[in-house]
């Protein structure tokens, strides 16, 4: 009777040992991904504010002051004219 529990204690603790190294595993993997991920948005936070600019040309038939955000090195053409 006692080594029947003794045996079961084993497997229990080999069990929890087994699941313990696994969520160990996933916590790593899980911040490596958010690690990457930060990473990847300040990467296109850097790019999306070095390919945008703004064209602050204002349009002779309004009175609107705010320019119009364009993508850089394009040609982009708008009522007033070339930014």
């Amino acid at each position: 009777m006692v080594d029947t529990f003794t045996r079961e204690r084993q497997e229990l603790q080999a069990a929890l040992h087994e699941e313990s190294q696994r969520a160990n595993r996933i916590q790593m993997e899980l911040d490596a991904k958010e690690s990457e991920i930060e990473q990847l948005v300040q990467k296109l936070a850097l790019h999306s504010s070095d390919s945008m600019s703004v064209c602050s040309l204002p349009d002779s038939n309004s009175d609107d002051k705010l320019g119009t955000v364009v993508p850089r090195n394009h040609g982009h053409i708008r009522e007033g004219g070339l930014c």
